[in-house]
């Protein structure tokens, strides 16, 4: 990439080729230290949902869910889009061990929520719930 001979980035970025599946997946995300979505435009950002699964802290701007999925501070954290603001939270969570702890099991927790078996037992139970309203009502 042009940017990163241009700013001879070379000895700190790497570019991985496309995984072959989730578990090649899972393995990258636990062997990351934490993950920056610092998107300026989102909607749902999965890669941070994946990588909070994994016990891996977040920081992210506030886009698209991110405001409803991370707690500032308790889960993950959110950033401006300046940035000193995600320097400072990258510094925050290499230096503080147990907050890096602390939103790492946070945030695995916290996105339980979104496991498949649960999301698809949510949805079959709003399904049953509208059918069930459906034949209350009189015709």
């Amino acid at each position: 990439d042009a940017f990163i001979s241009e700013y001879d980035l070379s000895q700190n970025v790497i570019f991985l080729p496309r995984v072959a599946d989730d578990n090649a997946l899972t393995r990258l995300y636990n062997q990351a230290k934490m993950l920056v979505c610092a998107s300026t435009v989102e909607g749902n950002p999965r890669v941070t949902i994946d990588a909070m699964a994994c016990a891996i802290p977040v920081i992210s701007t506030r886009v698209g869910i991110m405001p409803d999925v991370i707690q500032n501070g308790e889960n993950g954290l959110l950033v401006d889009w300046s940035s000193d603001d995600l320097a400072q939270a990258i510094q925050h969570l290499l230096e503080d061990d147990t907050a890096y702890q602390q939103i790492a099991e946070a945030g695995r927790k916290s996105v339980l929520r979104f496991d498949a078996d649960t999301m698809i037992e949510r949805y079959a139970k709003a399904y049953h719930d509208i059918i069930e309203q459906n034949q209350k009502r009189p015709t």
